[in-house]
């Protein structure tokens, strides 16, 4: 049974008559019978009953017809979905992120305006950390990641910077440094800093804590494993202060204060990776998108608020 004879015994079907329905198909009328002649060979049963003026369904055709018209619907639906894949307009996008580059600067709004522009992908979104993305990529449990890497190693996967913001400082309410409209690093000597532990991140962890060294001042770290909101819950409870990427503070917290910092701690910088192996048009088009639209130009981030 082909699929070419289903179409011909709908037309069949629907028109009750061959000449219309050959016309219909663009076909002649002659193959248009012997293609419905085998089909019902191949099913045993008449599907049409002919006479010199009229063709009408057999109670067999009359089963028979819905299932053909579900079959075509199908293979036409499978076509149409195999089209929008090859084009990347459709198929699963899964897309790990890191939580601060959920917060602040154009990314959330380009997934949705990628979402609105092509609504026969389904998108997936997990908040994953950067090393998470990067093995998941290789197994090819994802499709992208907006990755945080930091001379982290990206063997086998593709990787672009797109984006980079500085830190800047979280206080809690009534701290001594919260009337500065600008931090020195050099102030932050003895403070209690809320960090993320080293094996998070050693290369990271190096690079803030030499800056700190350099600066020739070395705050009392406090070391947490917790996402970013909760250690800036912390911060609200006057356990410390804490540095933030600046695109994490457009949620404005109660009882916390944000100053920009003054020294050369590292950037903040976000890149998209993916697999080549595992590439398709629709991964291009979402990378292609997340660099167009940071290349043309972030929208600026959040400005820390200004001094009591």
């Amino acid at each position: 049974m082909e699929l070419r004879q289903l179409r011909h015994f709908v037309a069949v079907a629907e028109e009750l008559h061959f000449g219309r329905a050959a016309q219909r198909l663009n076909i002649s009328q002659p193959p248009l019978s012997q293609s419905i002649r085998r089909l019902e060979d191949e099913l045993g049963a008449p599907l049409l009953a002919r006479t010199s003026r009229s063709v009408t369904l057999t109670p067999e055709g009359g089963v028979f017809l819905p299932e053909a018209r579900a079959i075509l619907a199908r293979a036409d639906h499978a076509a149409r979905a195999v089209g929008l894949m090859a084009r990347g307009d459709g198929g699963m996008l899964r897309i790990g992120l890191v939580g601060p580059a959920l917060e602040g600067g154009r990314l959330p709004c380009l997934i949705r305006a990628f979402c609105q522009e092509s609504p026969q992908v389904r998108v997936q979104l997990d908040q994953l950390n950067s090393m998470e993305q990067l093995a998941m990529l290789r197994e090819g449990r994802l499709d992208v990641g907006v990755v945080r890497l930091f001379q982290k190693h990206a063997k086998g996967l593709v990787v672009r910077h797109y984006a980079s913001e500085p830190y800047v400082l979280a206080l809690p309410e009534g701290h001594r440094l919260a009337a500065r409209a600008v931090v020195p690093l050099t102030d932050l000597d003895g403070e209690p800093l809320l960090i993320f532990q080293r094996h998070a991140n050693p290369q990271l962890y190096d690079a803030i804590v030499g800056a700190f060294s350099e600066a020739g001042v070395c705050p009392d770290l406090l070391h947490v494993s917790l996402v970013k909101h909760t250690t800036t819950a912390l911060v609200a409870a006057g356990l410390g202060v804490t540095l933030l990427p600046r695109g994490m503070v457009s949620v404005p917290r109660a009882g916390v204060h944000i100053r920009p910092l003054e020294g050369r701690l590292p950037l903040v910088t976000f890149s998209v990776a993916w697999n080549p192996e595992n590439e398709t048009p629709l991964v291009r088009r979402f990378v292609e998108a997340v660099l167009t639209s940071h290349a043309e130009g972030c929208a600026p981030g959040p400005r820390p608020s200004p001094g009591p």
